[in-house]
């Protein structure tokens, strides 16, 4: 289960090194008796090496699900990330993650390669290069698009899109929203691929050359 978080309530947490999950923790009642605990002794970490204030409390009750929240309000990039990344981003985020590290790649998740921003999955190739997977919706931005294309540049990263939609057998170029438009104009092999939000099917477009 994924729960809309708000204020500063998060997801995950580092505990001795390892990152956990507050649904996870929910789960079994031995595990959140013991996540309880280190809670109490001020072990839980804010997974964001930059922030300020990065001790979290676990919370879990009867009207709200498990999260984590800071002990101190600060300004925390993580923070930022969870509360603004819708919660189908995330559990598609999830699946693919397993998807990856079930066929062998060298995978990880939620991983800050930019300054300020996480990145939502990188993939190690086979040919040894850094694949950065960023999520995008309908509402990502051309502002926000352009800026991680420049920024994965500079790092020698390869920026590939995962767009979730609705999907259709076939799109018209100039009656798709922006995120898709961008893709299939200015993508290496001019594609757009797209994982349906309710399904979580996968389709692929291409620029059909012959009409």
């Amino acid at each position: 289960k994924f729960f809309i978080r708000v204020g500063l309530f998060l997801e995950h947490a580092m505990w001795k090194g390892k990152f956990i999950l507050a649904t996870d923790v929910a789960k079994t009642y031995i595990y959140e008796k013991t996540v309880r605990n280190a809670s109490k002794l001020k072990e839980l970490e804010c997974p964001d090496t930059d922030c300020t204030c990065r001790t979290l409390r676990y919370c879990h009750g009867e009207k709200k699900g498990p999260y984590f929240a800071h002990i101190d309000n600060s300004s925390c990039d993580y923070d930022k990330y969870d509360r603004e990344t819708p919660a189908v981003v995330k559990e598609i985020k999830l699946l693919l993650f397993e998807h990856f590290k079930n066929i062998g790649y060298d995978v990880e998740q939620e991983k800050k390669l930019i300054s300020h921003h996480y990145t939502h999955i990188v993939v190690k190739g086979f040919d040894g290069a850094l694949y950065a997977i960023e999520i995008g919706t309908q509402s990502t931005t051309v502002g926000r698009i352009e800026y991680l294309a420049q920024e994965y540049e500079k790092i020698g990263v390869k920026l590939r899109w995962l767009v979730v939609s609705e999907i259709k057998e076939e799109i018209q170029e100039d009656e798709v929203f922006f995120l898709k438009r961008y893709l299939l104009n200015e993508s290496r092999n001019k594609e757009v691929v797209i994982v349906d939000s309710n399904t979580y099917e996968v389709i692929q477009h291409r620029w059909d050359t012959s009409s």
